[in-house]
C-alpha cells in the first residue's frame, strides 16, 4: 500500500472556528464547531435533536448518569435502554444530552458537564494521545457494517469519480474524527493528500441539505443520514465501511478513570443495561426503527430503509486495536498506541 504520511498528520493537527477550511496549512484547533444550535446540550423532554432524554432521579434519589451523544443510529441501544427502563432495571438512572460531535462530547466529559460521552473510536484515541483527561472506554457502541458509512455525492454534481475529489468541498462532522479519517483512508492509496480537499464541518443532520443547496460537493456521512441523502437522489461514491475498514469498531462510550473509580456501581449498571439494550437492538429491528424515528426526527418509513450497524456493548480489545493501528499506518498518530491504556479492568 502506497501511503502519503504527511497528509495524514494534518488530521491530528487541528483547526479554527471557521466551518470551511482549506488545510494546506491547518491552524490551531479552536474547539467545538459545526452546529452550535445543537451543542447547547440542554435536557428536554423527549429525544429530539435539541435536547435529550428527560433526566429523572433514580429510586435511591441519586442524580442520573448523563450521557452526551448525537442522534445517530449507533446510539439506538442507549435510547432503548432509557425508553424501556432497561438501564433502570440494571440499577442505573441514565439520561442523555446532545453534542454536535464526538469531540464536543469529549469536551463536555472533560469539563465534568456529563459523566459519559459517546464518540467515535477515532476521536477517543486522538483525544487520549493528546492527554485530554484520563479517558477510559467503558462500553462499545457499534462496528461498521457495509453501507452504514458512505461518501455520497449529488447525482448531477461535479464529482463523478474519486479522481474528481481534489479541490472539492467535502462535508465532515468534525476534524480529527471518523469522517475525515475514513475518507483519507480511501483517498490516500490514490495519492490524494489531506490538503487537496476542502473540508467543511457541520452536524450530520445538515449534510443532506448542504448537498441539496450545492454548499458542498460530497459528504462523509453515517446512518440514518446516508438514507436521507439517498432519498434526495444522492449517490454513493465510496463505501467507507469496506476493505480495511469493514467491521471496524466505530464508536464507544467514554468516561474518566477518576469517575469510574468513584462510581463503580454506575459503570457496571450502565454496561449491563447497554448490553441488554444492544441485544434487543440486534434482534428487534422494528423496535429500533420506532426509536430512531423519534430521537433522530426522521419518518418511520425512512427508518425502515436505514442500514443497521452491528450494535455492540462489550469492550473487545483485539478488534479495538485496529483503530489506533489504522491511525498509525496512515500517519494520523506518530507511533503505535496501545488501546489497553484506554480501557478499564472488567470490574473497575
Amino acid at each position: 500500500m502506497s501511503l502519503c504520511l504527511p497528509c495524514f498528520r494534518s488530521i491530528a493537527g487541528g483547526f479554527t472556528h471557521a466551518q470551511v477550511f482549506v488545510s494546506a496549512s491547518p491552524p490551531p484547533h479552536g474547539g467545538d464547531r459545526g452546529g452550535r444550535h445543537r451543542d447547547a446540550g440542554r435536557h428536554r423532554g423527549g429525544c429530539g435533536l435539541l435536547g435529550g432524554s428527560e433526566p429523572t432521579r433514580g429510586p435511591d434519589g441519586r442524580d442520573p448518569v448523563v450521557v452526551a451523544e448525537m442522534p445517530l443510529l449507533d446510539v439506538a441501544p442507549l435510547h432503548l435502554g432509557i425508553e424501556r427502563g432497561i438501564f433502570a432495571d440494571a440499577g442505573a438512572s441514565v439520561s442523555s444530552t446532545t453534542a454536535s460531535s464526538g469531540q464536543a462530547a469529549i469536551a463536555k466529559l472533560a469539563s465534568k458537564e456529563v459523566a459519559i460521552a459517546y464518540a467515535s473510536d477515532v476521536a477517543a484515541v486522538l483525544a487520549a494521545t493528546r492527554g485530554v483527561g484520563d479517558l477510559a472506554i467503558i462500553a462499545e457502541a457499534s462496528s461498521a457494517a457495509p453501507k452504514t458509512i458512505e461518501l455520497v455525492v449529488p447525482k448531477n454534481g461535479s464529482v463523478k469519480t474519486v479522481n474528481d475529489l481534489p479541490g472539492k468541498r467535502i462535508a465532515i462532522n468534525a476534524s480529527k474524527g471518523l469522517s475525515d479519517t475514513l475518507v483519507m483512508a480511501a483517498l490516500n492509496v490514490r495519492n490524494v493528500a489531506y490538503q487537496d480537499i476542502r473540508w467543511v464541518e457541520m452536524p450530520f443532520p445538515n449534510m443532506a441539505g448542504a448537498l441539496r443547496r450545492g454548499d458542498v460537493d460530497a459528504a462523509s456521512t453515517v446512518e440514518p443520514f446516508v438514507t436521507e441523502a439517498a432519498k434526495d437522489g444522492d449517490e454513493e461514491l465510496l463505501d467507507l465501511a469496506s476493505g480495511d475498514t469493514r467491521n471496524l469498531p466505530v464508536a464507544c462510550y467514554l468516561t474518566t478513570k477518576t469517575w469510574a473509580r468513584s462510581h463503580p456501581s454506575d459503570v457496571a449498571a450502565f454496561r449491563n443495561g447497554l448490553r441488554r439494550a444492544a441485544d434487543l437492538a440486534n434482534s428487534d429491528r422494528a423496535t429500533v426503527e420506532k426509536s430512531v424515528a423519534r430521537y433522530a426526527q426522521i419518518k418511520e418509513g425512512d427508518a425502515k430503509l436505514v442500514t443497521f450497524p452491528y450494535f455492540r456493548a462489550d469492550v473487545a480489545p483485539v478488534p479495538l486495536q485496529r483503530v489506533p493501528d489504522l491511525l498509525a499506518r496512515y500517519g494520523v498518530i506518530g507511533s503505535r498506541f496501545d488501546i489497553n491504556s484506554l480501557l478499564l479492568p472488567a470490574k473497575p
